[in-house]
């Protein structure tokens, strides 16, 4: 019996799906950066409806993504630069 947990503890898709964020913690991830689902998107190069499916559990969130967030975090001015503003500054 312990072989077989030992087998899934060290098999690819429990490490992917472990490494994945939870629908809430990127819905309130960009909520709290003032992102659009269409403007994380854009950022992302994939389509709002892309983004709504992770948030709505619909599609499994890639285990890649946490890392892009990180990186849009460190690098949020040379979106703003390029034109991309978010709610919150379209706003203000």
């Amino acid at each position: 019996m312990a072989s077989k947990l030992q087998h899934l503890l060290d098999s690819k898709i429990y490490q992917w799906y472990t490494l994945s964020m939870h629908p809430d913690e990127l819905t309130a991830w960009r909520k709290s950066h003032g992102f659009t689902q269409t403007e994380l998107g854009e950022i992302l190069g994939v389509k709002k409806t892309t983004v709504y499916r992770w948030e709505k559990n619909m599609r499994i969130i890639p285990p890649f993504l946490p890392l892009a967030l990180e990186c849009i975090e460190m690098k949020g001015d040379e979106f703003r630069d390029k034109g991309m503003k978010t709610k919150k500054e379209k706003e203000v």
